[in-house]
């Protein structure tokens, strides 16, 4: 399985540990949009696992009116290319020689964002190269490498 390159960055004027509830922005059903590379499937699941997941840091799910923290999850994959060179070589095998090698590269993206002043406070980020369709497995596991930076630490 590939590694999992996680991140976050943060508001630093906040005191996270004044946070105690959370509501998701977006409802766990299948939304619609015009992109028609998102499964509206796929992102209620992401939803799903996102809302798991950050209960499991010990924020309690309230409904969106009652909460302070509204939490947005997002996903996206990109094709990445390394150009490997071009070079001519002499011996044996001489010619001409080059590449590239392609991969893609899945993001995920969660938001807490303060529901009093609809600022974000907090960005969880991680990216992953994909050799498959991601797993619920692998998205847990991505999921867990992202709120593991929270709450932030100096």
């Amino acid at each position: 399985t590939p590694p999992v390159e996680a991140s976050s960055v943060y508001d630093h004027s906040v005191q996270f540990v004044d946070y105690k509830t959370f509501a998701m922005l977006l409802p766990d059903k299948p939304v619609a949009t015009n992109n028609t590379k998102i499964d509206p499937f796929f992102a209620k699941r992401l939803r799903e696992l996102t809302h798991a997941a950050v209960s499991a840091r010990g924020l309690q799910a309230v409904d969106k009116k009652d909460a302070q923290i509204w939490v947005n999850v997002l996903a996206n994959t990109s094709q990445h290319v390394d150009d490997l060179g071009a070079d001519w070589g002499y011996g044996p095998g001489a010619g001409f020689w080059g590449g590239a090698d392609v991969w893609e590269e899945g993001t995920i993206v969660v938001d807490f964002i303060d529901a009093k002043t609809n600022q974000a406070i907090w960005r969880g980020k991680a990216i992953r190269q994909l050799d498959r369709k991601p797993t619920e497995k692998g998205l847990q596991e991505v999921l867990g490498a992202i709120l593991a930076k929270y709450p932030p630490t100096e």
